[in-house]
């Protein structure tokens, strides 16, 4: 996961910059929060996807989704709303984490 941060900030201050030079120095501090939620949630939907469903219950997969929809809502609109977008990164990486989590929990328990 830090490799995968690591690299996607990089790539994002070599290609940004030319796609939104005039944005890219309002969101370039946002850059490690943003591609570390991104990266999680990634590796998250992989862990859902392959792990959860070859060795638990599909079920599962559906837990996964409805507690990560779950708190997005309760926890990144209310973060943005009162934090702006600095609050929604933090939101976000928090709730994927969570996310993460689950998948790894779940994916230990088995057949639960």
């Amino acid at each position: 996961i830090v490799l995968a941060t690591l690299f996607c900030v990089g790539v994002s201050f070599v290609i940004l910059p030319f796609l939104y030079p005039i944005e890219f120095e309002l969101v370039k501090q946002y850059l490690i929060i943003a591609n570390a939620a991104q990266v999680i949630y990634f590796i998250g939907n992989v862990l859902t996807a392959s792990v959860l469903l070859r060795f638990t219950v599909v079920r599962n997969q559906m837990v996964v989704n409805v507690i990560h929809g779950l708190l997005f809502v309760v926890v990144c609109i209310p973060t943005a709303w009162e934090f702006g977008i600095d609050g929604f990164c933090w939101g976000l990486l928090l709730v994927n984490m969570a996310r993460y989590a689950l998948c790894i929990i779940l994916g230990y328990m088995r057949r639960g």
